[in-house]
């Protein structure tokens, strides 16, 4: 099914820095990229160093202009955090504005500003994620539509995965960690898992927490009592580690996608 990756423009590649969207970058790339194709990083200031090494990386191993786009924020002040205080409360499952204001928005303006009116925007989403898929196909009011190659070609993890165990080079985290380093949509098990190994990351979440005097929300009912970030060091060092993030109910999925 080679032609499913052959993209007509205008069409915009959303590259997230993860292992799925560097691999349909790949199957893209293999049958040319056409000059109206952009593929685009957005970059919310949250992701992992391992991330933007990555994206770098492929870039500068595959000879593709990666375009890197930012919602605008004042000199050292990471976007996220600019939005949480331009908003007054922190993001939720429901209202994810840190997808629709640091991802989907700059990837728009992108578009607009090269004089764009409507569009195709890529995703990396796979074969073994049908209600992803599903709600990405269909109709939006948006003034792109969506085209999902790797999940006409029943590409799944496994295929992914395989892919890279032969690459000369890889993203350095592994499946569980994710690129947005210690988001409120991972499972708690996912993250007291990372803080194990990174409490240093808890700071900039649970800063958030204490200065909105709010707490970011659990993803499902069964997570409504969740400890708010500081306390998230003291809870990981008091039990084990986990099996790498299994926990009932999983992560909450957004544009964010591996």
């Amino acid at each position: 099914m080679a032609s499913t990756f052959d993209i007509s423009g205008p069409a915009l590649i959303s590259f997230s820095g993860g292992r799925t969207s560097a691999y349909l970058l790949h199957r893209i790339l293999q049958r040319g990229l056409r000059n109206d194709v952009h593929v685009v990083f957005a970059d919310t200031g949250k992701e992992r160093s391992e991330t933007y090494d990555f994206v770098h990386e492929c870039a500068a191993r595959w000879s593709v202009q990666v375009h890197w786009v930012r919602r605008p924020s004042p000199e050292g002040v990471l976007p996220f955090e600019q939005l949480i205080t331009d908003r007054g409360y922190l993001p939720n499952p429901i209202m994810r504005m840190c997808t629709t204001e640091l991802k989907i928005r700059p990837m728009k303006r992108f578009m607009l500003d090269r004089g764009y009116e409507e569009w195709t925007m890529v995703l990396g989403i796979r074969a073994d994620e049908p209600l992803r898929a599903a709600k990405l196909l269909a109709p939006t009011k948006e003034r792109w539509d969506h085209r999902l190659p790797l999940y006409r070609a029943g590409i799944t993890e496994a295929h992914v995965m395989k892919f890279w165990s032969t690459q000369p080079f890889d993203l350095a985290l592994r499946p569980h960690e994710g690129n947005c380093d210690l988001c409120f949509l991972k499972t708690l098990t996912k993250r007291l898992d990372i803080v194990r190994e990174h409490p240093d990351f808890v700071d900039w979440w649970a800063r958030q927490e204490e200065r909105t005097g709010q707490q970011f929300k659990a993803a499902t009912k069964s997570r409504k009592g969740e400890p708010p970030y500081r306390s998230l060091p003291m809870l990981a060092r008091a039990s084990s580690s986990s099996s790498q993030g299994a926990e009932e109910g999983g992560s909450v999925d957004c544009v964010c996608h591996d």
